[in-house]
């Protein structure tokens, strides 16, 4: 997203074993391209950086893993964590 919006402020470097977490309120569509706009233009300030986050789905929500869209089914305890230093990068 670095490339269209800066979502966050943080100075934190790409491999420091954090995200960052930007909440978005469930509201109108319009609201939401609202953000998105404030979003690639000024920016949406500093945002929680976390190493894991837990949520549960309220109905069921697509979500992609390597290309390859699910589904996670309503009531679905969701645990994201960063595994810094897993992958090795070459160049």
């Amino acid at each position: 997203m670095a490339k269209y919006a800066t979502l966050s402020e943080a100075d934190d470097r790409p491999a420091d074993g954090m995200f960052e977490v930007v909440l978005f309120p469930h509201t109108a569509k319009w609201r939401v391209l609202l953000k998105a706009f404030r979003a690639s233009t000024t920016g949406l300030g500093d945002q929680p950086s976390v190493a894991r986050y837990e949520f549960t789905t309220l109905k069921p929500l697509p979500y992609q893993i390597d290309g390859e869209v699910r589904t996670a089914e309503a009531n679905t305890r969701i645990l994201v964590e960063s595994a810094p230093s897993v992958l090795t990068v070459i160049g």
